[in-house]
């Protein structure tokens, strides 16, 4: 599932500048840009960048001086901005109404307890790199999380998004009543925040999904997470996952 770029970024109340569209800023080339992120590890910010390595608690103050600064990472830590819950949750909503279809299929969602399937297939599978640092959930992951989700929650019904919906359809044996949300006629954006109004999440190690999942104020969500969420064991994961969510194997045998 893509994440739609700064073209659905646009689509939501963010209150944030954009960089331009054909990339970093001229000031930050490509050749500076890879060099202070290769010397990152002995001195950072280098070169007017700062790059996230692992979660950094400086960074919940900011600089004193933004100005000329590039920050680079994926910030997938909500330590990053608890404080500030409700503000992040009301940039990440819609500008516009949503489309029709897009509102046939909110609809359909609240008038059920729901929760959402991400599954992510597309580069993980294709990308070799991608294999190798974030590694695919199997089926058995998936299985696993519906048979333990539906232990607390025997009545809801499965929301299914994924950049392979058919793929997934076929191979995952959902339950007969679920919701394809995926396929339709709509954008990221929309994928996201209707992700975001079921009651729980079932989610891949995806930045789409865990975003689809943290947008959910219920304080009585629940939500299952892959375990590690990078298969690449050099890389430390233990921030991205809050602490009242479950983790389950993400490559856990087919049941």
């Amino acid at each position: 599932m893509t994440h739609g770029g700064t073209g659905d970024l646009r689509r939501f109340n963010l209150r944030g500048l954009f960089a331009g569209e054909d990339g970093m800023p001229d000031c930050f080339g490509e050749g500076r840009w890879r060099l202070s992120r290769a010397i990152r590890r002995f001195h950072t910010p280098a070169l007017g960048c700062f790059h996230e390595i692992g979660q950094d608690p400086t960074l919940n103050r900011p600089p004193d001086r933004l100005n000329g600064i590039l920050v680079s990472g994926f910030w997938q830590s909500e330590q990053y901005f608890i404080s500030n819950s409700d503000v992040i949750r009301s940039d990440i909503s819609l500008r516009e109404a949503m489309s029709e279809e897009a509102k046939a299929l909110r609809e359909e969602i609240d008038s059920s307890v729901t929760f959402s399937i991400h599954v992510r297939r597309g580069d993980y599978i294709a990308s070799e790199f991608n294999r190798k640092r974030y590694g695919s959930c199997t089926t058995g992951y998936f299985q696993n999380a519906i048979r333990t989700l539906g232990q607390s929650t025997p009545n809801a019904r499965a929301v299914l998004f994924s950049d392979d919906p058919s793929w997934a359809q076929a191979s995952m044996n959902l339950p007969s009543d679920a919701l394809i949300a995926s396929g339709r006629n709509l954008g990221p954006a929309e994928e996201l925040v209707l992700m975001a109004s079921c009651d729980h999440h079932i989610i891949a190690n995806s930045t789409f999904s865990w975003w689809g999942a943290w947008l959910n104020p219920s304080p009585i969500k629940q939500v299952i997470a892959p375990s590690p969420w990078f298969s690449d064991p050099r890389i430390d994961s233990s921030h991205i996952t809050p602490p009242s969510w479950h983790s389950i194997a993400k490559d856990s045998h087919d049941l």
